[in-house]
């Protein structure tokens, strides 16, 4: 959702041609697939609510919905949070959307903990990091802006993150063959040089207003970065194939 916002505000224009197909839903069977697409097709949700794309929104929550019901975590993704992102969209509450989408995949998270299927959840935030990462590499192509290159630089740490959940689960089925892709993915971003510098914050005690003045610094060069886009690229397709 926070590069999909980053992506907007660069007046890049909304290009559905980037998102998975809805209509390859039925040819995910197995729960490794079933997960990664699942967080797939949530990213490319988000993708299209932030550009208030309503129609394209909903098709893409029913996607959703049907690979909760064949990983049988329906309970999660109930009904009543359908009816409120389908309010939200109609009344273009882009806020209270983004919340309700952010809450939906919590609560899914949560109830796979309780079910003892942790590893579905890594899984399904796996899908979900490669196709925002996927979608934006392919917007920055065309609009070549410094600021969402560095961002996509930043997702190291992402990366890392998502790494040390998924090793917990790595005997677990299909998980291994993921994180030996995204292994060679983080391998390339260990050629990114990140450095942060400390500024005290400006505080406006009148207004309660607390401005971060803090800077993150990113340097890779365009072949690095070209590699990132296209073992990112390599990672989607697996993934949806």
């Amino acid at each position: 959702l926070q590069l999909s916002l980053l992506i907007q505000e660069t007046g890049a224009e909304y290009d559905v041609t980037l998102l998975h197909d809805i209509n390859n839903t039925s040819k995910y069977l197995d729960e490794t697939k079933l997960a990664l697409n699942m967080g797939v097709y949530g990213a490319d949700l988000g993708y299209t609510s932030i550009y208030k794309q309503n129609t394209d929104a909903i098709g893409y929550m029913k996607a959703v919905k049907q690979l909760t019901d064949k990983l049988e975590i329906a309970e999660a993704f109930d009904q009543s949070i359908i009816e409120t992102i389908e309010r939200n969209l109609n009344e273009a509450n882009k806020d209270s959307l983004l919340a309700t989408i952010s809450t939906a995949y919590r609560k899914t998270d949560a109830y796979l903990q309780d079910n003892k299927r942790k590893h579905v959840g890594a899984l399904i935030l796996a899908g979900g990091w490669v196709e925002s990462m996927y979608f934006t590499t392919k917007i920055n192509e065309v609009e070549k802006n410094e600021e969402v290159r560095d961002r996509i630089g930043e997702q190291r740490k992402a990366l890392d993150n998502i790494l040390n959940i998924l090793v917990k689960y790595y005997r677990k089925p299909g998980v291994d063959v993921v994180y030996t892709q995204l292994e060679e993915l983080y391998t390339i971003f260990e050629e990114i040089n990140i450095t942060y510098t400390y500024e005290k914050p400006k505080v406006d005690v009148e207004n309660r207003h607390t401005t971060i003045t803090s800077k993150t610094n990113v340097e890779f060069s365009e072949d690095t970065y070209k590699r990132i886009c296209a073992k990112v690229d390599e990672i989607r397709k697996m993934i949806i194939e």
